[in-house]
């Protein structure tokens, strides 16, 4: 009997041992965890919805000032004596300031902090959207939309790190599509903004400037608008990405964040965020990673280590890939959507006096195109008395009917992007865009009706759904270290392909129509081809989310 109860007394105590050792694991499970884990943690909530909110309007600022500027040309040109290269320069100098400043913004956020360079660079940028609209002829503006380009770019590409670093693995896409979403309903801004505005009669004399300030002045500085009150919004109440926090060493701030955000999403939570300890998980042991963290702290060499280290190894195919992808989507997509507002206000004024004619769009464009220099040389003939006006201060009411089924067409393609977006793997999303919107820009040089021609232009300018994708596949393919400036160079080389797009389409649209299109929808077919070779595209990330939870 005695020896049973000293067996049944040691067993109880293994057992009391044995279930403490478990409770104290699980205990340490629960507070120590990786990066990842602790995001996961932190729930789903108002923070998130907010920041996805106010990070879609930011994306959006971008499009603002580089595309909002094509709005105001055919009402502009008399009171800056625009022709078809002047648009063509200013369509592409805000991207030529984005371009010649990416590189280092990228180096800046991935340093100095997210936060940090997109509030500053967004107020900068709102005050020369500012200047842009009291620009008293073309050159100043062209001067001003260089530099709203320069600061711009200091948000444009960093925000897409920024938001996603907010967010664990298994939300990242999702959430980068969802505020992909906002960008598409924010998009609505520009065409209701120049309907509301630019058809005005207004103008009144600004001694200072020696303008007459007309509403196509006034489009351009509530364009910028935004740009301010993002900047605003986010320096009072968004605080600097905590994965940049921690990759810098600091977990005590990287903590205090996300109990903050915790407190935001759980409110009625008693029992707080239950994480003490953040360890690092694979993108922090990362061999970039670890490189970069040994770097001289001289700022040259830091630049150079950090370029060289994306374009060596495995990265190298990596931004090749995903530079050339952008450049080729921006050039052309903005190279004939800043032109957009000019030819479908040409087609819509073509069907409304001739509404049973049957012409391809390019005819209609050289036909338009040809009527405008036969009145202006009729014009150069007469006396000025006499002088002939060509330009005109108002819209046709149905090209804002059109820019509004544009940017319709953005907002629900990325609403239905962003549910199917971890269902299904991004390079098949990405096909799906592109040869779609490719036999769209192939169909407007045979179409002979009007209205199906201005549908199937609307239908290829949907080639910007493409540019989220392929930022959203360039987040997942470089740690925190990196993808700051990834994110900004492969910007950098769309903003390149914009600039040549616009500039090309510029000089060739008048007189090599037919090519135009037809180049533009040839690259888009090159893109699909290459879509196949970005590594990890295949992967569908709501079968990530499944093998995590099973295991």
């Amino acid at each position: 009997m005695t020896s049973d109860k000293v067996n049944n007394l040691g067993t109880q105590q293994i057992h009391i041992i044995s279930t403490s050792t478990m409770d104290l694991k699980e205990k340490q499970q629960q507070q120590a965890v990786d990066f990842d884990e602790a995001l996961a943690r932190l729930g789903f909530g108002k923070f998130n919805y907010g920041l996805i909110l106010l990070s879609g309007i930011l994306i959006t600022t971008t499009t603002y000032e580089t595309i909002g500027i094509s709005f105001i040309f055919p009402v502009a040109e008399c009171d800056l004596s625009l022709t078809t290269q002047h648009k063509g320069i200013l369509s592409g100098i805000t991207s030529i300031g984005i371009i010649a400043s990416s590189h280092l913004w990228g180096f800046l956020a991935d340093q100095k902090g997210r936060k940090s360079i997109i509030v500053p660079s967004l107020i900068v940028a709102f005050l020369t959207s500012l200047l842009s609209s009291v620009a008293i002829n073309f050159e100043m503006l062209v001067v001003c939309r260089f530099f709203c380009g320069f600061f711009i770019a200091g948000s444009s590409a960093t925000i897409f790190a920024y938001l996603s670093e907010f967010h664990s693995s298994r939300n990242r896409s999702k959430v980068l599509m969802a505020a992909s979403f906002i960008y598409g309903v924010s998009c609505n801004y520009m065409p209701a903004l120049g309907y509301l505005v630019l058809n005005r009669t207004f103008h009144f004399h600004i001694p200072l400037f020696d303008i007459e300030y007309k509403p196509w002045r006034l489009y351009l500085l509530l364009c910028g608008l935004p740009s301010l009150v993002c900047a605003i919004i986010l320096l009072l109440f968004i605080p600097e990405s905590p994965k940049f926090i921690f990759s810098k060493g600091d977990e005590e701030e990287t903590l205090n964040i996300l109990k903050k955000i915790h407190k935001i999403n759980n409110p009625k939570d008693t029992e707080g965020y239950n994480v003490t300890k953040v360890v690092e998980d694979v993108e922090f042991i990362d061999s970039t990673a670890r490189e970069m963290k040994n770097v001289s702290k001289n700022p040259f060499v830091m630049l150079w280590k950090q370029t060289y280290l994306l374009f060596s190894g495995n990265n190298a195919k990596k931004m090749i890939i995903v530079c050339l992808m952008q450049c080729g989507l921006f050039a052309s997509c903005h190279g004939l959507y800043m032109f957009f507002p000019q030819i479908v206000d040409q087609l819509a004024s073509y069907s409304n006096q001739f509404p049973t004619e049957r012409s391809t769009m390019c005819e209609i464009l050289t036909l338009v195109e040809e009527l405008a220099t036969n009145v202006t040389e009729i014009g150069n003939m007469t006396d000025s008395s006499e002088h002939v006006q060509t330009c005109s201060e108002t819209y046709e009411v149905s090209t804002f009917f059109y820019s509004l089924i544009l940017e319709l067409l953005y907002m629900f393609g990325f609403l239905v992007i962003t549910f199917i977006i971890n269902r299904t793997s991004k390079l098949n999303v990405l096909l799906v865009i592109l040869f779609g919107c490719s036999i769209s820009g192939f169909g407007t040089l045979f179409s002979t009706i009007p209205l199906l021609s201005v549908y199937l232009y609307v239908i290829f300018m949907g080639l910007l759904l493409a540019v989220n994708i392929v930022n959203s596949a360039t987040v997942d393919l470089f740690p925190t270290n990196l993808r700051g400036m990834a994110i900004n160079i492969s910007m950098m080389f769309g903003r390149i392909g914009s600039v040549l797009g616009t500039n090309v389409v510029g000089f060739s649209l008048d007189s090599y129509c037919t090519e135009t299109f037809g180049v533009s929808a040839g690259i888009m077919v090159a893109c699909g081809v290459l879509a196949f070779f970005i590594p990890k595209i295949r992967r569908i990330d709501g079968e990530q989310d499944k093998k995590q939870n099973k295991s």
